[in-house]
């Protein structure tokens, strides 16, 4: 018999004291990444993995420069693994005067329209709240389009709901005068 071979045994990194059967090594074969703890910390059921899969996990935006009083927001839906929505979704969306999409914008004078890519619908319309409905194109994009009639000076922000609750904020959508 070869070194560190005995009769149906073998030796693990040549150590006598760290044998493995042939039947050992046949159940190595059967191990998966489960057994090695590697989703241990995973507190997902498969349906609940499987329930997310290709839902929108974040939001990315690019605001526009304003022209003739209008100004452009582009958002990009994104699955969990960071790319690109693949098929249409729709989230709603609202304004905001601060980053943190707590504090209701003032929306006097405001029109918030649809832009080249997507649907934009609104659902409330007033003064102190703009509740709007985003409908992305199957590549996951949807433009709004803000434009401002008042010719003062505003800063708001858009604020998309992802199905998790999450709030993602575009940058400043800043109006002068």
């Amino acid at each position: 018999m070869a070194q560190g071979q005995t009769k149906g045994k073998y030796w693990l990194g040549n150590n006598p004291n760290a044998q493995i059967t042939n039947d050992e090594i046949t159940e190595l074969g059967t191990i998966s990444e489960t057994d090695f703890g590697v989703l241990s910390d995973l507190t997902a059921s498969a349906a609940e993995l499987n329930f997310n899969d290709d839902m929108v996990a974040s939001v990315s935006f690019s605001v526009g420069a304003e022209s003739t009083e209008a100004i452009t927001v582009s958002c990009q839906f994104k699955d969990a693994a960071g790319s690109d929505m693949t098929s249409a979704r729709c989230l709603r969306g609202y304004l905001s005067a601060d980053s943190a999409g707590q504090t209701a914008a003032s929306s006097s004078g405001l029109t918030i329209t649809s832009g080249t890519d997507g649907l934009t619908q609104v659902s409330v319309d007033s003064n102190t709240i703009n509740m709007i409905w985003l409908t992305s194109e199957a590549d996951g994009d949807v433009d709004v389009v803000i434009t401002d009639a008042s010719g003062g000076t505003l800063t708001n922000y858009l604020n998309v709901v992802t199905p998790d609750g999450k709030i993602h904020t575009s940058g400043a959508i800043t109006f002068t005068a």
